[in-house]
């Protein structure tokens, strides 16, 4: 059977999709032939993107057409959907985070014919083999399908455990993109799922969405971990960093500690990982060191302990923070971290003590977000119990979580974007520099209100503030993805 993946980027070359790459090796080990296709999402020039994709499936004439979407980018590939239909007989079939949490969302558009829903790499043949004989799809669990006007809605499937049962990644779609270089590291998960129950997150839905189904979180083997990274080495020698995208690469000690040893031993790789600062001490932080770790990221989101323990549910405190960065610090690791500006209940008063925290320590690289609530988690639910406006997500801004998108009591949405735009210098520039900074956070802030001379003029100035304080920071660490490229490869290198 003939298939086509599409999936719509939204992160950039330093995030693989890999549960999709997954699914790509069991449907060819099925007998299948798949083809893999990716654009990005948030490019302006989304008629070129048409324009190839249209190209692709005339060519190609796939028999299923399947894509892997996020909620706040759902609405912008009904374009690509009417282009399958108008010029091919294919079916399409869409799973991802979207169809999961939100199925009669996603299975009511008139173009989508079947979703899936969960991890489905132990079914995903099994509907391929049904679709391909012209059986209907039944009661196979996973999947709900159109069928003589109704919708047939099956239950969730099991989760797929052990891991190590799974293909590795295919990651030879991605061929081109390594061979020209924009592609020069590697991501994988040794891990699936996260006991910990943010209120911004998912996690919690989910966990309970699955329950009778199988372990939630569930780790590979080091062996099976080792043995794909062996073959990534084998297969793409111009791959030498890897970037491990478990929510917490520190979860299982025991794991992390033999994980590294072998890891030290066998591959010696500068990697990238994230983790909790609950499961961070000084036996951990060693192993990483040792087994080349250049940056280990921990999410702190504000340095509030009322914001993050009360509206965030993250009970690590202040204190306990600190203490992890120093050690950090003290070990010589580099450290990374995330930040999310607005959530309910911030201030301008807050936000400074975000600022004023992060300035106590040596941080290689942090992304500051908006914060932007997700439909079914219980922050979503606090915001629109308190009659918060929530905008929907529409410009490539939003798109990323750098724009404002919730209109809040506390401070005003200008404000927000002024700080969401300075912050990095108010954390990195000499406070020499912050009477220019003050500036150019104002001008953020007036800018949404200028006419279009105006703003020209506003623009022009804050472009030339912006490089004044740009000189004042001997070394301006940037965001791992989109502009920060640079960034990435200077800490790795």
């Amino acid at each position: 059977m003939k298939i086509l993946i599409v999936y719509p980027d939204v992160i950039g070359k330093y995030e693989q999709p890999i549960g999709l790459l997954t699914l790509i090796s069991v449907m060819k080990k099925g007998g299948h032939e798949v083809c893999f296709y990716s654009f990005p999402i948030c490019s302006p020039d989304q008629h070129k993107y048409q324009a190839e994709f249209k190209q692709i499936i005339t060519k190609l004439g796939p028999q299923i057409v399947a894509f892997s979407m996020v909620t706040h980018l759902h609405d912008n590939v009904g374009m690509y959907y009417k282009i399958i239909k108008k010029f091919s007989r294919a079916l399409i079939l869409e799973g991802g985070i979207h169809a999961t949490m939100f199925p009669d969302e996603a299975i009511s558009n008139p173009d989508v014919d079947i979703i899936a829903i969960g991890e489905c790499e132990t079914t995903i043949n099994e509907l391929l083999i049904r679709i391909q004989k012209g059986q209907q799809v039944g009661r196979l669990p996973g999947y709900w399908y159109k069928h003589m006007g109704q919708v047939i809605k099956n239950p969730i499937g099991d989760l797929p455990d052990p891991l190590d049962e799974l293909p590795f990644p295919d990651r030879s779609v991605l061929a081109e993109q390594v061979s020209n270089n924009h592609i020069d590291a590697f991501n994988l998960m040794s891990s699936r799922g996260c006991p910990f129950e943010c209120s911004y997150c998912h996690n919690i839905y989910l966990k309970d969405y699955y329950k009778g189904k199988g372990k939630f979180v569930r780790f590979r083997s080091p062996e099976n971990i080792i043995s794909e990274l062996k073959e990534i080495r084998r297969a793409y020698p111009s791959i030498k960093k890897i970037i491990f995208s478990d929510d917490n690469f520190a979860l299982n000690k025991k794991r992390l500690i033999e994980l590294c040893k072998k890891y030290k031993q066998e591959i010696g790789f500068p990697f990238i990982c994230h983790a909790r600062v609950e499961n961070i001490d000084d036996e951990v932080l060693c192993s990483l060191k040792e087994a080349n770790c250049v940056l280990l990221n921990l999410a702190i989101e504000t340095a509030n302990d009322h914001l993050r323990h009360n509206i965030l549910n993250r009970k690590m405190t202040k204190e306990n923070i600190r203490r992890v960065f120093r050690k950090i610090n003290e070990h010589g690791l580099r450290l990374g971290t995330f930040v999310m500006l607005g959530v309910p209940e911030e201030t301008k008063k807050t936000i400074w003590e975000t600022i004023k925290f992060l300035r106590e320590f040596k941080i290689n690289y942090y992304q500051v977000f908006s914060f932007t609530p997700l439909k079914k988690t219980p922050i979503y639910e606090y915001c629109l119990n308190k009659g918060y406006k929530i905008n929907k997500i529409s410009s490539r801004q939003e798109f990323n979580f750098s724009f404002p998108v919730v209109e809040l009591d506390t401070i005003s949405k200008r404000a927000l974007l002024g700080y969401l735009k300075t912050f990095h210098y108010y954390v990195k520039a000499s406070r020499v520099t912050f009477p220019l900074i003050h500036l150019l956070r104002m001008i953020w802030e007036k800018m949404p209100n200028t006419n279009k001379r105006m703003g020209k003029i506003i623009k022009w100035g804050a472009i030339n503030i912006e490089q004044m304080v740009r000189i004042s920071i001997k070394k301006v660490e940037e965001p791992l993805f989109g502009p920060v490229i640079k960034y990435e490869k200077n800490i790795i290198n």
